[in-house]
């Protein structure tokens, strides 16, 4: 239970990320772009670039964000409950309050100009990492990426606006595009500028499926209140369902800075 414990937390972390921005990935490298497409193909592609120009325009209006959550994450018969607070303010401004569904606070996750500050309320442990150009941290045997969650936060996890064309491909309203030895689906809104399924598929065999719904305009900003997140072949799932939001109702920028306690040091991660 207590691996699962620390598995809900940093996936309260990672995905509350995707949820901000409501979809994820990373631009892919450029690549020399081929010779020319056919006119189907080019209009199909501009009427593609555009969507998700829509896409990235709509996330990219959060300038601040608060919220109330509830998490439910299962993973191998066992199932976990946490409740918590989420801060964000661009652009790479994130806090984390982690707490048992009576309101024990669990842990506290800081990220500041690069470096992230974790408290550990039960263990009454600190450590401290900064997010390098890779950006990924260990912790509990577990990986996760600071620059993901600031890319998606900055950008909407959608193709950069240098993706070549050749990098992406489209049918009807689902974008595929490479990202390392995996390919991405970005499954969008028919009708918002939003996505409401993103898929990771590696060898023909989906690796993780993060669903968006309960889609509410607030704040200028259309946004999921609930995520799904499917991994199959760990058998874990995750749900994350905002009880209450604000968007660009103005974060206090103090609200992103953890003190440590007079004569306790932290540990590197």
């Amino acid at each position: 239970m207590k691996q699962l414990f620390i598995r809900a937390c940093w996936g309260i972390g990672g995905l509350l990320v995707l949820l901000l921005s409501g979809c994820a990935g990373r631009s892919v490298a450029q690549r020399e772009r081929p010779a020319a497409h056919s006119g189907a193909e080019a209009g199909m592609e501009g009427a593609g670039a555009r969507r998700l120009a829509a896409v990235r325009a709509n996330y990219g209006r959060v300038e601040d964000l608060s919220g109330l959550i509830n998490v439910t994450v299962e993973e191998a018969g066992e199932s976990e409950h946490l409740g918590g607070t989420v801060l964000f303010r661009r652009p790479d401004l994130l806090r984390l309050e982690i707490m048992t569904p009576l309101g024990q606070a669990v842990a506290t996750i800081v990220h500041r100009e690069g470096v992230v500050l974790v408290h550990d309320h039960r263990a009454g442990r600190w450590w401290r990492t900064r997010a390098d150009d890779r950006g990924m941290v260990r912790f509990y045997d577990l990986r996760f990426s600071v620059l993901d969650w600031m890319t998606a936060l900055r950008d909407g996890g959608v193709p950069a606006d240098s993706l070549p064309l050749a990098e992406v491909s489209w049918d009807g309203a689902v974008c595929r595009f490479p990202r390392g030895d995996s390919l991405v689906e970005l499954e969008l809104d028919a009708e918002r500028p939003v996505v409401r399924e993103r898929r990771v598929v590696r060898a023909g065999e989906l690796i993780e499926r993060i669903s968006y719904s309960r889609f509410r305009r607030q704040g200028g900003v259309e946004q999921a209140n609930r995520i799904d997140a499917l991994w199959p072949l760990e058998e874990r799932r995750l749900t994350i369902r905002f009880r209450k939001k604000a968007i660009n109702s103005g974060v206090n920028l103090d609200r992103f800075t953890l003190e440590l306690p007079p004569g306790v040091v932290a540990e590197e991660m």
